[in-house]
């Protein structure tokens, strides 16, 4: 299998779990401290351990280093924890919509030509911090303007991360762009390109 395949997995079985537990005290507690460890040093924060450790693939813990892999899927789940936040049901599933669709979605609710710069910066980022800090950003304003919480395919998007970090892929930064700049005229019932 290779490696965006695997975590693709990997980030769907945590998910899946997580999302089972949106309602107990353990499944909140579980979100509160993926938010609460944003930013630190996945030393500094023992509480996500478990639900994290027992989850990845046993080669992930032949080394001693964080390796990017690691990296990414703790990214996605800190991501799914700011979505999922004050939400009853789970905001993950593996045939919700992709993340820059659902980004599509709020253009003609907001000032669009604010939220495409914003988008743009994103996809422009050259860092991984950056791209991270943009794709939080953009995950908060998904969700504040948001009518109705759409499910995430929050695992497609650790793949699509893994992509861009490790191989450079340009490719998926295109796929983000066509995701997020197609439109359909719904009264037309023609598809359009954006202007």
């Amino acid at each position: 299998m290779n490696e965006t395949k695997r975590i693709y997995n990997v980030i769907c079985t945590i998910l899946y779990k997580i999302g089972n537990r949106v309602h107990d005290s353990k499944g909140k507690a579980i979100l509160s401290n993926l938010r609460n460890s944003i930013g630190k040093d996945i030393s500094q924060v023992p509480s996500i351990w478990p639900i994290f450790f027992e989850n990845l693939p046993e080669d992930y813990m032949e080394t001693n280093k964080f390796e990017i892999e690691e990296k990414i899927i703790l990214t996605v789940m800190q991501l799914y924890s700011i979505y999922q936040q004050s939400e009853d049901n789970s905001l993950f599933s593996s045939e919700g919509m992709e993340f820059c669709e659902a980004l599509r979605r709020i253009r003609s609710i907001d000032n669009s030509e604010a939220l495409d710069r914003r988008f743009n910066v994103m996809i422009t980022a050259t860092t991984y911090d950056e791209i991270l800090h943009h794709l939080r950003q953009m995950l908060k304003l998904l969700k504040s303007k948001s009518k109705i919480t759409e499910k995430i395919n929050f695992a497609r998007l650790g793949q699509d991360l893994y992509k861009i970090v490790k191989f450079n892929d340009k490719k998926t930064m295109i796929k983000w762009g066509k995701q997020y700049y197609y439109f359909v005229n719904k009264e037309e019932g023609d598809v359009q390109n954006d202007k």
